[in-house]
């Protein structure tokens, strides 16, 4: 039980930390959002709907919350690899 328990703690850490390397590829000024700018510099082809969409509370930038839901049409398939 002892055990199970740890792993469960671990993968909650394992979890935020993978989640973070959104931000650390694309939040270039560090401010702890996105914005288009940003997406662009790092070569990502953005189209406005998409953006808008992604921006739940339309303040014009991405939290880290609204980049990792939106990572999925707005960073993988739209961004380089690299």
């Amino acid at each position: 039980m002892k055990k199970l328990l740890t792993l469960a703690v671990l993968g909650l850490f394992v979890s935020n930390a993978h989640a973070d390397w959104r931000m650390e590829k694309f939040d270039i000024d560090q401010d702890g959002f996105v914005i288009k700018e940003e997406l662009l510099a790092k070569g990502c082809s953005v189209k406005p709907g998409l953006f808008k969409n992604a921006d739940k509370n339309k303040d014009g930038k991405l939290s880290k919350g609204e980049l990792r839901r939106a990572s999925e049409y707005m960073v993988r398939n739209r961004c380089p690899k690299s």
